[in-house]
């Protein structure tokens, strides 16, 4: 739907008329969707098809340095918790997505975007950080999915939901000669 809703029909063909959500409502799931907000936002369409969806408001950058507030997975998932505690028992389709591990903020000169593409350029010792706080993003996203896995069996879903963990991509510190998104 965000591939037509940009005008890029060639890129959307052989997907399907309708989104996943939608498909899933009309069988009769509730669906919920709670989200980092970016491309998985409403100016892309992607609230199709969801009885509930929130996107998370991204805050400005700020010439100042790393906004504090500027991770979503807290209030991400914690909506998402919230919502399955009330909805668990009930057939239901939930989506859950995080931008936290794409973070690059600390790493950026102040006032820079923080952009697609390319990580800047880092001395050894700055890359050896980067990766560390790459890993302590990944390790605080795989904690938080598996709270969030720890309420189905509490709301009686344990035995009964299919559940898909994927990611868009990861990022490139140096291998194969390569930086960035």
């Amino acid at each position: 739907a965000g591939l037509r809703g940009q005008n890029r029909p060639d890129a959307a063909l052989g997907l399907p008329e309708l989104p996943l959500a939608e498909l899933l409502r009309q069988a009769g799931y509730y669906t919920a969707a709670f989200t980092g907000g970016g491309f998985l936002a409403r100016p892309f369409d992607f609230v199709r098809g969801f009885d509930v969806f929130y996107a998370f408001p991204q805050p400005e950058p700020s010439a100042k340095g790393c906004p504090p507030d500027r991770f979503d997975g807290p209030d991400v998932f914690r909506r998402a918790s919230e919502w399955l505690r009330n909805n668990g028992p009930r057939p239901f389709f939930l989506f859950v997505h995080t931008y936290d591990v794409h973070d690059r903020c600390p790493f950026l000169p102040l006032g820079a975007a923080a952009e697609f593409g390319s990580w800047p350029r880092l001395s050894d010792a700055e890359q050896t950080k980067l990766q560390q706080h790459y890993r302590t993003l990944i390790a605080r996203t795989d904690q938080r999915v598996g709270e969030l896995l720890e309420v189905l069996p509490a709301v009686g879903a344990g035995d009964r939901t299919l559940v898909i963990v994927t990611s868009d991509h990861g990022e490139e510190f140096e291998e194969h000669a390569l930086t960035g998104h």
